[in-house]
Protein backbone atom coordinates (compact mmCIF):
# COMPACT_ATOMS: atom_id res chain seq x y z
CA UNK A 1 0.00 0.00 0.00
CA UNK A 2 1.12 3.21 -1.20
CA UNK A 3 1.65 6.06 1.86
CA UNK A 4 -1.28 7.86 -0.64
CA UNK A 5 -3.72 5.40 -0.11
CA UNK A 6 -2.64 5.11 3.65
CA UNK A 7 -3.48 8.30 4.39
CA UNK A 8 -6.75 8.36 2.38
CA UNK A 9 -7.89 5.01 4.27
CA UNK A 10 -7.09 6.81 7.71
CA UNK A 11 -9.24 9.40 7.01
CA UNK A 12 -12.41 7.79 5.63
CA UNK A 13 -11.78 5.22 8.92
CA UNK A 14 -11.55 8.93 10.89
CA UNK A 15 -15.15 9.79 9.22
CA UNK A 16 -16.60 6.77 10.00
CA UNK A 17 -15.87 7.39 13.83
CA UNK A 18 -16.73 10.99 13.82
CA UNK A 19 -19.43 11.69 15.90
CA UNK A 20 -23.42 12.19 14.68
CA UNK A 21 -24.89 15.65 16.02
CA UNK A 22 -28.41 16.48 15.09
CA UNK A 23 -29.46 20.15 15.66
CA UNK A 24 -32.96 20.75 15.16
CA UNK A 25 -36.15 22.15 17.27
CA UNK A 26 -38.32 19.53 16.54
CA UNK A 27 -40.77 17.97 18.95
CA UNK A 28 -38.46 15.09 20.07
CA UNK A 29 -35.71 17.89 21.13
CA UNK A 30 -35.50 18.38 24.60
CA UNK A 31 -35.21 21.71 26.11
CA UNK A 32 -34.26 20.77 29.12
CA UNK A 33 -31.19 18.51 28.00
CA UNK A 34 -28.59 20.99 27.45
CA UNK A 35 -27.38 18.68 24.44
CA UNK A 36 -28.60 15.25 23.18
CA UNK A 37 -26.28 12.32 23.88
CA UNK A 38 -23.97 12.17 20.39
CA UNK A 39 -23.70 8.06 21.59
CA UNK A 40 -27.22 8.21 21.04
CA UNK A 41 -27.01 9.47 17.40
CA UNK A 42 -27.63 6.93 14.26
CA UNK A 43 -27.23 6.98 10.51
CA UNK A 44 -29.80 4.32 9.12
CA UNK A 45 -30.66 4.14 5.49
CA UNK A 46 -32.48 1.55 3.62
CA UNK A 47 -34.35 1.14 0.08
CA UNK A 48 -37.99 -0.22 -0.66
CA UNK A 49 -36.83 -2.53 -2.71
CA UNK A 50 -37.25 -2.40 -6.65
CA UNK A 51 -39.34 -5.85 -6.88
CA UNK A 52 -40.60 -5.41 -2.97
CA UNK A 53 -42.35 -1.61 -3.44
CA UNK A 54 -45.89 -1.66 -2.81
CA UNK A 55 -47.10 1.45 -4.86
CA UNK A 56 -50.70 1.90 -4.33
CA UNK A 57 -52.56 3.98 -6.83
CA UNK A 58 -53.40 7.86 -5.37
CA UNK A 59 -55.99 10.40 -6.90
CA UNK A 60 -55.45 10.82 -10.75
CA UNK A 61 -52.33 10.47 -11.93
CA UNK A 62 -50.37 9.84 -8.19
CA UNK A 63 -49.06 6.97 -6.01
CA UNK A 64 -47.78 6.35 -2.97
CA UNK A 65 -45.70 3.79 -1.08
CA UNK A 66 -45.55 3.55 3.19
CA UNK A 67 -41.93 2.93 4.09
CA UNK A 68 -40.50 0.81 7.42
CA UNK A 69 -38.15 2.20 9.12
CA UNK A 70 -39.01 -0.06 12.27
CA UNK A 71 -35.57 -1.99 12.28
CA UNK A 72 -33.52 1.33 13.09
CA UNK A 73 -35.09 1.34 16.43
CA UNK A 74 -35.11 5.48 16.71
CA UNK A 75 -36.90 6.57 20.29
CA UNK A 76 -38.16 9.59 17.96
CA UNK A 77 -39.00 10.82 14.76
CA UNK A 78 -35.53 11.06 12.44
CA UNK A 79 -34.80 13.31 9.58
CA UNK A 80 -35.76 11.39 6.70
CA UNK A 81 -34.05 12.45 3.15
CA UNK A 82 -35.29 10.48 0.26
CA UNK A 83 -34.71 9.73 -3.35
CA UNK A 84 -36.54 7.76 -5.90
CA UNK A 85 -34.38 5.48 -8.22
CA UNK A 86 -35.28 2.51 -10.48
CA UNK A 87 -34.73 1.54 -14.39
CA UNK A 88 -36.06 4.93 -16.49
CA UNK A 89 -38.66 7.74 -16.37
CA UNK A 90 -38.53 8.82 -12.93
CA UNK A 91 -36.69 11.83 -14.16
CA UNK A 92 -40.21 13.09 -14.85
CA UNK A 93 -41.81 12.91 -11.55
CA UNK A 94 -42.52 15.24 -8.25
CA UNK A 95 -42.36 14.55 -4.88
CA UNK A 96 -39.43 12.42 -4.48
CA UNK A 97 -38.48 14.15 -1.52
CA UNK A 98 -41.47 15.09 0.34
CA UNK A 99 -41.99 13.11 3.12
CA UNK A 100 -45.44 12.58 4.52
CA UNK A 101 -46.73 11.84 8.27
CA UNK A 102 -43.04 10.55 9.46
CA UNK A 103 -42.74 8.70 12.95
CA UNK A 104 -39.95 7.07 14.67
CA UNK A 105 -41.48 3.22 12.73
CA UNK A 106 -42.36 4.80 9.05
CA UNK A 107 -42.93 7.64 6.49
CA UNK A 108 -45.00 7.80 3.31
CA UNK A 109 -43.74 9.31 0.02
CA UNK A 110 -46.43 10.56 -2.92
CA UNK A 111 -45.12 10.72 -6.60
CA UNK A 112 -47.39 12.54 -9.38
CA UNK A 113 -46.78 12.78 -12.76
CA UNK A 114 -48.37 13.39 -15.69
CA UNK A 115 -50.15 10.29 -17.04
CA UNK A 116 -48.76 7.85 -14.45
CA UNK A 117 -50.44 4.76 -13.50
CA UNK A 118 -49.90 2.14 -10.97
CA UNK A 119 -48.06 0.41 -13.87
CA UNK A 120 -45.40 2.33 -14.65
CA UNK A 121 -43.60 2.69 -10.92
CA UNK A 122 -44.00 -1.33 -10.87
CA UNK A 123 -42.62 -1.88 -14.41
CA UNK A 124 -39.95 0.47 -14.22
CA UNK A 125 -38.93 -1.03 -10.52
CA UNK A 126 -39.53 2.54 -8.86
CA UNK A 127 -38.40 2.20 -5.41
CA UNK A 128 -37.18 4.62 -2.76
CA UNK A 129 -33.63 5.06 -1.10
CA UNK A 130 -33.54 6.64 2.13
CA UNK A 131 -31.31 7.86 4.74
CA UNK A 132 -32.69 8.67 8.34
CA UNK A 133 -30.74 10.39 11.33
CA UNK A 134 -32.04 10.40 14.37
CA UNK A 135 -31.73 9.23 18.13
CA UNK A 136 -32.00 5.11 19.46
CA UNK A 137 -31.58 5.81 23.16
Amino acid sequence: MKISQGIVVAVLIAELLATVVIVNNEENYHPKKKKQKTKCSIVCSGTTGRKDTNWVAYQTYGVYTDVDISSCQFKHTPNIVTTLEGKRHHWAVTGTSSVYGATKDTFRIYIRRFNLNLSIPKNEEWNVEWMAIGYNC
